[in-house]
């Protein structure tokens, strides 16, 4: 929290009598409270999942060191998966009616960096299931693959047959 500007700033307006950790807490309490009443859910969550993940990974991609790139690589993983899973389900959003408050606090647990929620995630959850999943194509041209293959029949095989006929 040390990084982000808007909470940098407002800390130092205030000369210090209000931490960053409270503005933070502050601003998430009052986004609970849209998400619980039912008002503008939808919109509030997309602003958690996007907003502040973008900066993080904006900043991630600027920085030298490169284990928050993974931290944020591996959220966009799971924020994507969950977010195809949520567009082809409706059924979820109309038979759970709490599931915005309970994605509101899991998209809280991935981005949080004490918990670190999106690496444990792919490490329970999805790791396991991606070594099920069939290989790709190692990406070999055309060309490639045919350079490596054996030919059933030799050129000479060839030559030698046609001169057969000819005799």
């Amino acid at each position: 929290m040390k990084n982000i500007p808007l909470l940098v700033l407002i800390e130092e307006k205030s000369q210090k009598k209000v931490h960053r950790a409270h503005i933070a807490l502050g601003i998430v309490g009052f986004l609970f409270l849209f998400v619980l009443f039912g008002i503008w859910d939808k919109w509030v969550i997309n602003i958690l999942g996007f907003v502040f993940p973008a900066y993080a990974s904006i900043k991630a991609i600027e920085s030298a060191d490169k284990g928050d790139d993974t931290q944020w690589l591996t959220y966009w993983v799971v924020f994507g998966l969950f977010t195809v899973l949520e567009f082809f389900s409706r059924t979820i959003l109309w038979a759970f009616s709490w599931y915005y408050v309970v994605k509101f606090f899991f998209i809280l647990w991935l981005i949080s960096p004490v918990h670190n929620g999106a690496q444990t995630f792919y490490h329970v959850a999805l790791r396991p299931i991606w070594g099920r999943i069939p290989k790709l194509p190692t990406g070999q041209s055309h060309d490639d693959v045919h350079e490596e293959r054996k030919p059933l029949v030799s050129n000479e095989e060839i030559g030698r047959a046609s001169c057969r006929e000819r005799v």
